[in-house]
């Protein structure tokens, strides 16, 4: 059961690139938690310099690209990947981890792992460095990138027989949530606690406890009616408006200054702590026999204590004291598993049937406009000469056999895709235009606003209030009002939440695979029906935003490119060569992509 994490490495502010990168590999190659430095594997460096090493490849980098960040750079990645207790030796992990890190990597990137056995679990330390040997290119992480290091870390283990998280969590304990009280307060957190000490000095006035908030390094200014407040340390502002709590706005400030309400300071909420699982013994003597040393005998047998300890509260807490009782309820659970064994074979063979059903789909819309020119050339020898390769394959995945037939006709929707395509450049990353600022005329940015039919001057407004920089005219389009296919809170959120470049405007959905196959792909129009979703997908770099937006109404989309314009149809397939897939990104399951979208043959 392996679970990991990926944690990009920044420079950070106070420090230097070189004390940055050495202190994370100083920290995961200690030799007291590395069994004095037998369980560290390094490639494309030596491990004792690998600091130097990839600040180096950084510097060669900078010179061939002329590329410079400032302290939000990454310079290096770092992913844990810890293993159920018992279940694997500290080699095997190490073994393991050297696999996940070439395979992530594609062996383009130089890496150190380290396996740390100072805990109840064994775990990896996977460093490798954000650009590659050849210096010339960096890792590019990607949306979704924590759901692709969880899929290819369970593929490994199954391939060792280990076991996996087969049902995690879609949202796991964000890292202030498990700290708890010593995570570090939000901007709004540090301006409400900043209020709530200016009130307790008792001001005579709102213009007195303005001050008083400004004596303690907030930053008061008025932009019209409104009051913004940013604390030391943060670049955004924040209004005193009902966002900054149940209590601090203006209005709600100014009562409990007139003495009309009493002023109950906000408190932070604490996570409990989860309760300690039971985990498998570990068979001390057949580890020693393996050729594991006295300290490893030791914290087995520290460990297998805790163990007992837990296993005993666990049989209480549940009154499974009676044996019998006991016997029974594992012989229930055990038939359980059976029952779910044999569903999850039926399953995978299904699945295995599909993926060659989708790859045949897949070639069939690919070769078929070169089929059907071939028809229309009155099977001319000349063209067939020409277009022979796609002609056989055209030829060949017009199967219509039985079990084709049978397999479109069990086949559940399958999700599809629809991109708008543009003239304009793609909508670049969220911190490119928060640098250049948002225009509305002759850019993509303007070809979304129109094409969700979001009245400019609104979207203006919201990007304006949240601090976002824009030029250009915005036309206010009234007649847009009430029409619009999404709200303009939502499409904000996916602006704001945009990982990369050349994103594109993608609505989602699935699609009858009979009713495709029957249209011969052929399709005119699309109606993706109220309550799917879109959002800002990079079917080129593997990235994209929430795609969140939930549709108000039915949209009807023509389709059909010309000019580099229009909208394209796409078959969201988990194994493309040639793109990059929802599902593969993400690592969702069908039923992200909503209700079915009807089609019109064209």
């Amino acid at each position: 059961m392996a679970t990991t994490r990926i944690m990009p490495l920044h420079i950070g502010k106070g420090r230097t690139e070189s004390r940055a990168i050495s202190d994370i590999i100083d920290y995961v190659a200690n030799p007291q938690k590395t069994d004095n430095g037998k369980l560290i594997t390094s490639y494309g460096c030596d491990s004792r310099t690998a600091d130097a090493e990839f600040l180096l490849a950084k510097r060669q980098y900078i010179a061939a690209t002329g590329r410079v960040r400032g302290t939000d750079d990454v310079i290096a990645y770092h992913v844990r990947q810890s293993f159920r207790p018992g279940e694997i030796t500290p080699e095997e992990a190490n073994r393991l981890g050297i696999e996940f890190a070439r395979r992530f990597t594609k062996g383009n990137h130089s890496f150190v792992v380290c396996t740390h056995i100072d805990k109840s679990h064994i775990h990896n330390h996977i460093i490798w460095s954000a650009v590659n040997m050849d210096c010339d290119r960096k890792f590019r992480n990607f949306w979704g990138s924590t759901r692709a290091v969880r899929r290819l870390s369970d593929t490994i283990c199954i391939e060792n027989g280990l076991s996996i998280v087969e049902n995690p969590k879609p949202h796991g304990k964000s890292y202030n949530k498990w700290l708890g009280e010593q995570a570090k307060p939000s901007h709004r957190e540090q301006l409400r606690v900043m209020i709530d000490r200016a009130l307790e000095q008792k001001p005579a006035d709102f213009d007195t406890l303005l001050q008083l908030l400004s004596e303690m390094g907030c930053e008061v200014s008025r932009r019209g009616k409104a009051i913004r407040l940013k604390a030391p340390g943060w670049k955004n502002v924040a209004r005193m408006d009902d966002k900054l709590g149940a209590g601090y706005s203006e209005t709600e400030i100014r009562a409990v200054l007139a003495g009309e309400k009493q002023h109950t300071p906000r408190k932070k909420s604490t996570v409990q702590p989860e309760p300690p699982k039971v985990n498998l013994l570990v068979d001390i003597q057949a580890k020693l026999q393996a050729g594991k040393g006295a300290g490893y005998a030791r914290w087995a047998k520290v460990f297998n204590l805790k163990q007992m300890a837990q296993t005993v509260n666990f049989l209480t807490e549940h009154q499974l004291l009676d044996y019998g009782e006991l016997a029974e309820k594992a012989a229930a659970a055990t038939a359980h598993h059976n029952d779910l064994s044999v569903q999850i074979k039926a399953a995978e063979k299904r699945m295995a049937e599909i993926a060659v059903l989708r790859t045949h789909i897949v070639n069939y819309a690919k070769t078929r406009e070169t089929y059907v020119a071939y028809r229309k050339a009155g099977y001319s020898r000349k063209f067939r000469e020409e277009h022979e390769e796609e002609i056989r394959e055209e030829i060949y995945n017009r199967n219509d056999s039985d079990i084709l037939k049978e397999l479109i006709k069990n086949t559940d929707d399958i999700p599809v895709r629809v991109e708008m395509l543009s003239n304009y450049d793609c909508i670049n990353s969220n911190w490119l235009e928060s640098q250049e600022g948002y225009r509305y005329k002759e850019s993509y940015f303007g070809d979304i606003v129109d094409a969700l039919n979001l009245n400019p001057a609104k979207v203006k407004k919201v990007l304006v209030e949240n601090g976002y920089t824009v030029y250009g005219r915005f036309p206010d389009k009234k007649y847009r009002d009430g029409k619009e296919q999404v709200s303009y809170e939502q499409f904000y959120q996916e602006l704001v939440n945009s990982c990369c470049g050349a994103n594109l405007l993608t609505y989602i959905g699935k699609v009858s695979l009979t009713e495709l196959y029957e249209a011969g792909f052929s399709l005119g129009e699309v109606i993706i029906p109220k309550g799917n979703c879109c959002g800002i997908f990079s079917s080129m770099y593997g990235g994209g935003s929430l795609l969140e937006m939930e549709l108000k109404k039915d949209v009807r989309l023509k389709l059909g490119v010309r000019d580099y314009h229009g909208f394209r149809f796409r078959l969201d397939s988990e194994w493309s060569e040639y793109e990059c897939s929802i599902k593969r990104v993400y690592g969702v399951c069908d039923s992200f992509f909503g209700e079915r979208i009807a089609l019109v043959v064209s």
